[in-house]
Order: C-alpha cells, then sequence, then structure tokens
C-alpha cells in the first residue's frame, strides 16, 4: 500500500461532511471496499461517524446545509473568544476588579463591531488564501446536484 493511497483514502473520509446528509451512507457503502486497510480505520469511522449505531449521527456533524448558508462551520470564533478573554484575565482566578475591567474592554470591542455592522461596513476580512478556498468549497457544495454522483462531488472537495 502506498502512502499516496493512505492520503487519497483520509482525504475522501474528511470529506464526508460535505455530503447531503442522506447520501452518507450510499456512499460509505459505496467507497468502504475500495479503502486500504488501515489498522481498523474504516471500522472505527463506521462506528463512530456513519453507521446506524453511530456514536455521533450524521446530523451532528454534517455541514452540508451550513455551508450552503454560509454559517460558521466550526467553533472557532467560541474558542478564540475564550482563549483571548482568558488571556486578557492574565490568571485562572482573577479578582473581580480585574474580571469587570476585561468584561469592560471586551463590551467595547463588541459594541464597535455591531456599529461596523450598523453602518454597513465590512467586517473584519479573512486571510486571501483561507477566503477563497472557503468561497471554492462553497460553490461547489452548492453545484451538488450538478454532479453525477455523491462520489464524483466527494472527490472533487478532496482535491481542494
Amino acid at each position: 500500500m502506498e502512502n499516496s493511497e493512505v492520503k487519497w483514502a483520509f482525504k475522501r473520509m474528511c470529506c464526508f461532511p460535505f455530503l447531503d446528509p442522506c447520501d452518507v451512507q450510499p456512499v460509505w457503502e459505496q467507497l468502504k471496499p475500495t479503502l486500504p486497510d488501515l489498522n481498523g480505520m474504516a471500522t472505527y469511522f463506521e462506528d463512530t461517524w456513519i453507521g446506524e449505531h453511530a456514536l455521533f449521527p450524521v446530523n451532528l456533524w454534517c455541514q452540508h446545509e451550513a455551508t450552503i448558508l454560509g454559517l460558521p462551520r466550526t467553533s472557532n470564533i467560541a474558542e478564540g473568544f475564550h482563549s483571548s478573554f482568558g488571556k486578557a484575565l492574565g490568571c485562572d482566578h482573577p479578582i473581580i476588579w480585574t474580571y469587570i475591567d476585561v468584561k469592560k474592554d471586551e463590551q467595547s470591542i463588541i459594541d464597535m463591531k455591531c456599529s461596523r455592522y450598523m453602518m454597513q461596513m465590512p467586517a473584519e476580512v479573512q486571510p486571501t488564501a483561507r477566503r477563497k478556498k472557503n468561497e471554492q468549497l462553497t460553490a461547489i457544495v452548492k453545484s451538488y446536484n450538478e454532479f453525477n454522483s455523491p462520489l464524483e462531488f466527494l472527490d472533487c472537495v478532496s482535491r481542494l
């Protein structure tokens, strides 16, 4: 088994969240026999994400609709907020006055962002490479029904 086969298999598996939820199981059944044997990776993937009694049901992790609607696909925004807020506090258990000061500063930033939004000013811009890749992904997901098969769609997303 070559590394390129393994890499391609992982890329395809990582793109499953962009499939239409009703196509996940049939595409998995079609793809599973072609996957290289990776010490039970396919079994793990099926038991955790795909199978009828999976640990995480498809509707919990599928990002097809969120991508079409332009919604965030991760919780990075919340994680980023908590990380920066924790750094601003400077310790795990601040005194109440430090907490209040940091909270006021954070509220000022939120107020500024809301004002920019109300004035229809552009929001903070993503780095160009990430924005382009996101635009490409969104265009591909929106054209889902134009592909000959969901597997062809999966391969297209895998190439991004």
